[in-house]
C-alpha cells in the first residue's frame, strides 16, 4: 500500500497478517496493519457439548480476570425421564458434592394447570436447575442464560431464568432461579448432571464479562 509520509514524501506501507486490519498510527505516522480490537465487554472463552454423558462440564473460569461470567445452556436433556437436574461448581481439586454445601430457591410457573410454586432447598449436595423433574423425550429440554458472580466479598453465586419443556413441548415451565455455595471457593469450572442417569444432550457456551 502506498501513503504518504510526514514530510509528504510516498512511502510504503507493509502487507499484513490475514485478518488484520489498517490502522491509523496519528498525524505524521504512516498507518499499519494491526490485529482487529476486540469484540466488546463479552469475551467468548469456549463452548462444550454432551451425548450421553455422565456430566456436562464448563471449563475455564477465571475470576481473577472476570467479576461476572455467563454461560448459555440449550437443549439439556438426561437419559432417564422425569430426574432433577443440578449444577455443582469445581476448582482444581475437583467438583464439589459434600452433602450440606449448597443453597438455592426457585419460583416457577407452568402452563398445564396454570400452577405458580415457589421452592427453597438448603444444605444440598448441588443447585437444582428447576423445580420439578426433566424430560428426555425429542421436544423436551431445559435452556437458560445464567450468571455466575464470584466477587472478592461474597461466595459463588448464581441466577437464571429458565426454560423447561416436557410432554414433547407442549408443557412450558419458565422459572427463576437463585443459588450459592455456602462456602468461600475460588471456582474455575461448572458442571451439570441429573439425580440418575446419563445427560443425553446438552450444549454450553461459557463467556468472561470485562470488569471495566
Amino acid at each position: 500500500l502506498i501513503t504518504w509520509d510526514a514530510s509528504g514524501n510516498p512511502a510504503a506501507v507493509g502487507v499484513g497478517t490475514a485478518t488484520h486490519i489498517l490502522t491509523s498510527n496519528g498525524a505524521g505516522a504512516a498507518p499499519t496493519f494491526q490485529a482487529a480490537a476486540g469484540g466488546g465487554a463479552w469475551t467468548l472463552i469456549g463452548s462444550f457439548s454432551a451425548d450421553d454423558d455422565a456430566t456436562l462440564d464448563v471449563t475455564g473460569i477465571d475470576v481473577s480476570t472476570y467479576d461476572v461470567h455467563a454461560i448459555t445452556w440449550t437443549d439439556v436433556r438426561p437419559m432417564t425421564d422425569d430426574v432433577l437436574g443440578y449444577l455443582r461448581f469445581g476448582d482444581a481439586a475437583g467438583f464439589d458434592s459434600g452433602a450440606y454445601d449448597y443453597d438455592n430457591a426457585t419460583f416457577f410457573i407452568r402452563n398445564r394447570d396454570s400452577s405458580v410454586q415457589v421452592t427453597t432447598d438448603t444444605n444440598e449436595t448441588g443447585i437444582l436447575l428447576s423445580g420439578e423433574g426433566h424430560g428426555y423425550q425429542t421436544g423436551e429440554g431445559w435452556a437458560t442464560i445464567m450468571f455466575f458472580y464470584s466477587g472478592a466479598n461474597m461466595v459463588p453465586t448464581v441466577g437464571f431464568n429458565y426454560s423447561q419443556l416436557a410432554h414433547a413441548g407442549r408443557e412450558q415451565t419458565l422459572g427463576q432461579m437463585l443459588g450459592a455455595k455456602t462456602a468461600a471457593m475460588t471456582v474455575t469450572k461448572v458442571q451439570i448432571l441429573f439425580a440418575s442417569g446419563n445427560v443425553r444432550t446438552g450444549n454450553a457456551v461459557l463467556y468472561g464479562i470485562k470488569k471495566s
